[in-house]
């Protein structure tokens, strides 16, 4: 099975473990995940996703918006990340938890 027939869980996480180690190491990041215009989109997308309490939920709602702009994905990833401990790489939740993108990436 390939990753768009996978359920919508396992393609947010899949999305999370390609982000997480971009996370890590922002420097890796091209120049344009650092400006203020990208920073501004991811944290508009995080606000609107704030309500959303569950993975399944967040998701679901991804699948309807995949694809739209990288900043949408990184809004998503960051709340993947916010949500939970049951993935390698989701000790990043406390380091992205409450801390606006451009800070995340060391560009503010």
């Amino acid at each position: 099975m390939n990753e768009s027939e996978a359920p919508p869980v396992e393609q947010l996480a899949a999305l999370a473990g390609r982000w997480a180690p971009l996370l890590a190491d922002p420097a890796a990041l091209e120049a344009g995940f650092r400006t203020q215009q990208f920073g501004r989109l991811v944290e508009l997308v995080r606000s609107q996703l704030g309500p959303l309490h569950s993975r399944e939920a967040l998701a679901e709602s991804y699948l309807r918006e995949a694809g739209r702009h990288r900043a949408v994905e990184a809004a998503y990833v960051l709340r993947w990340l916010e949500m939970g401990h049951d993935t390698p790489w989701d000790d990043r939740a406390a380091i992205t938890r409450n801390r606006p993108w451009l800070q995340l990436v060391g560009a503010g």
